[in-house]
């Protein structure tokens, strides 16, 4: 569990950095 919650952290981290990078 704890794994696929460190994992969705790291998605929606990648996904802001790629916002930011495109903005």
């Amino acid at each position: 569990m704890t794994a696929i919650l460190i994992s969705l952290a790291v998605v929606g981290l990648v996904a802001i950095a790629a916002a930011d990078a495109l903005s």
